[in-house]
């Protein structure tokens, strides 16, 4: 992964599939609020077009809810893999901060 989260400035992530093929996702940082609200394109193998992905973050106790949108998604095929990923990276990151935070 390349990541430089200002706005204006771009990330790239290579993403290794189960089959071993490696997808590209890229972007833009649109708006960054810390602790509130992340917005950045994303293009990837499997969107025919740029979209856009708004993240909001809510503290709520000692947790942090999570509402992820991504627009611009133009078939079902493009939606529904994106959703499966997006749920997958959501899991996966609920994962790493419960263990560390058990430290």
């Amino acid at each position: 992964a390349q990541c430089e989260p200002k706005i204006g400035k771009s990330f790239r992530m290579d993403h290794q599939m189960d089959s071993g093929d490696v997808v590209q996702h890229t972007g833009e940082y649109l708006e960054i609020i810390p602790n509130e609200k992340l917005v950045f394109t994303w293009t990837s193998d499997f969107c025919e077009n740029k979209s856009v992905v708004t993240v909001l973050f809510k503290k709520q106790g000692s947790a942090t809810l999570i509402d992820l949108t991504h627009d611009g998604l133009i078939t079902d095929d493009a939606r529904e893999g994106h959703t499966g990923g997006w749920e997958a990276c959501l899991k996966s990151l609920e994962k790493v901060l419960t263990k560390a935070s058990k430290r």
